[in-house]
């Protein structure tokens, strides 16, 4: 139940004081004075507004005694309970309409903050469903999806994670959720780390909008496949992150879809000879000299001109670099085999590593 504090009180007295030239007090459900016109009455007992609260009626006071002076106690009600009294200092028949005016007002109050703790409690209870959502591996149970019924989710649409990961905080948050529908939903993980939950049917019209909108050099995004289950869409929209962070892609835009392969040879059992062939590559790469010309044949398609400009060298000095590419790994890159090869290799021996890290 919501209840008149003392800020609460307070502010209604000074502002409606700067309209009505009488003195104000403001008591809580016990007859404590919480909110008055003169700070030395506040924290003391208003026994006109215990008689108020006792006798569930408006008050007049027509003398002034020892405790009491003359005015109107007037009780403020929220849906029939009394929350707290009203009390205006003067002649009655005089200050009675103020009283009515500011009781009004009071009550007013009371009704927009109890609608604003409604809707508070109503965004935390949804904010917390979605974490579950999120954060849950399993099938739904029916109970969760009725739950999401009466918060007006409805889990049951095919969805995409798409997991924005900058190196740095997130600027284009308000960008980003200005794009997203009703039916589409977001956690910010941490201040570098935004989820999306985007509906399977929108999600190209999304990417268009937000490129136009923000420059996407700035983050990478890994998009899940589309999914019932947005737990297990959300760690396949890590991994896809993770992956162009690791390899530091130069399309920052990864689904999960097109490197899910990586992961089913991480989890192979033969990996020693392309660990081997990877280690042997990273290890011997003259401090990413190898790697960086290998990448940028990759991403470039072999286009030897394009490469060389890319990489700021001459044509010669990259024909030596991938000569030392194929002395160091014993595959040629102009091979397209040994190309795919090499390119595995590389990938596993990068990841692997990402994730031992990660583990210790």
């Amino acid at each position: 139940m919501i209840e008149i504090n003392s800020k609460l009180a307070q502010t209604i007295v000074d502002k409606m004081m700067k309209v009505i030239p009488y003195n104000i007090n403001i008591m809580n459900n016990k007859g404590v004075i919480i909110g008055s016109g003169d700070k030395s009455r506040v924290g003391t007992l208003h026994q006109g507004a215990v008689q108020a609260i006792q006798e569930n009626r408006m008050i007049e006071i027509t003398e002034d005694t020892k405790y009491v002076k003359k005015g109107v106690n007037m009780p403020i009600k929220y849906e029939g309970v009394i929350m707290g009294v009203i009390g205006i200092s003067g002649e009655a028949n005089v200050v009675k309409p103020f009283g009515e005016l500011v009781k009004i007002t009071a009550e007013l109050l009371l009704s927009q903050e109890n609608i604003a703790n409604l809707q508070r409690v109503k965004e935390k209870e949804k904010e917390e469903y979605i974490f579950k959502w999120v954060y849950g591996y399993n099938d739904y149970a029916k109970e969760f999806i009725e739950k999401g019924k009466m918060l007006h989710i409805d889990i049951l649409i095919k969805r995409r994670a798409v997991l924005i990961q900058s190196k740095k905080k997130i600027k284009d948050k308000e960008n980003f959720l200005k794009y997203l529908s009703l039916d589409e939903y977001h956690i910010t993980l941490e201040e570098e780390k935004l989820l999306l939950l985007i509906r399977e049917d929108r999600l190209e019209k999304f990417i268009e909008d937000i490129k136009e909108e923000i420059d996407l050099s700035n983050y990478y995004m890994g998009i899940s496949e589309e999914k019932l289950n947005m737990g297990r869409a959300f760690y396949e929209s890590i991994d896809a992150a993770e992956i162009g962070i690791k390899l530091n892609l130069n399309n920052n835009i990864i689904y999960y879809e097109n490197v899910s392969y990586i992961f089913s040879i991480l989890e192979s059992k033969n990996l020693g000879s392309m660990l081997q062939l990877g280690e042997k590559f990273c290890s011997k790469g003259y401090e990413g000299e190898l790697t960086k010309t290998f990448m940028a044949y990759l991403e470039l398609n072999g286009e030897m001109n394009k490469i060389a400009k890319y990489l700021n060298i001459h044509r010669n000095t990259l024909n030596y670099r991938i000569e030392k590419i194929k002395s160091v790994t014993g595959k040629d890159i102009r091979n397209y085999s040994d190309l795919i090869n090499l390119y595995l290799a590389y990938v596993i021996y990068v990841m692997r590593n990402s994730y031992y890290a990660n583990d210790q």
